[in-house]
Order: structure tokens, then sequence, then C-alpha cells
């Protein structure tokens, strides 16, 4: 993972991009997802989108857990 924009605010491109997809899970986006992941993690998704829009920065990982794939493979 890469975290060196930690912090960093969005441009408007970039959250024009967030809306697109948070506009989609609105529509036919969430149906083709669900065929692959669980309603949760789609619900999850538009979550995160709606906090990106919210807080308009790269965001921090969170937890007590490594940030990066783990174990490491």
């Amino acid at each position: 993972m890469l975290w060196g924009w930690i912090g960093e605010p969005l441009t408007d491109e970039e959250l024009a991009g967030v809306d697109r997809v948070r506009d989609a899970l609105a529509g036919d986006l969430a149906a083709a997802l669900t065929e692959h992941v669980t309603t949760a993690e789609v619900e999850a998704l538009a979550a995160r989108c709606d906090r990106l829009q919210a807080e308009g920065v790269f965001p921090a990982p969170s937890g007590h857990m490594p940030a990066v794939p783990w174990p490491p493979f």
C-alpha cells in the first residue's frame, strides 16, 4: 500500500470520480457488484465514498493491524 498521500487534499477531479462511483452505487453498479461481493461490502464502499467526500483528504489507515497485506506474501 502507498500511504504517502495521507491527509493530502483530494483534487476536484478525484472528488468528481468519487461522486461518479457513489452515484453509480445507487443504480446498476451495486447490483453488478453484489454478484461478486456481499451487500455489506457494497454498503461499506458507499460509506467510504461518503467519508471521502465529507473529509476531502486521502485517508489514513485505522486500527491496530499493519496497513499492508498481512501476513506478507
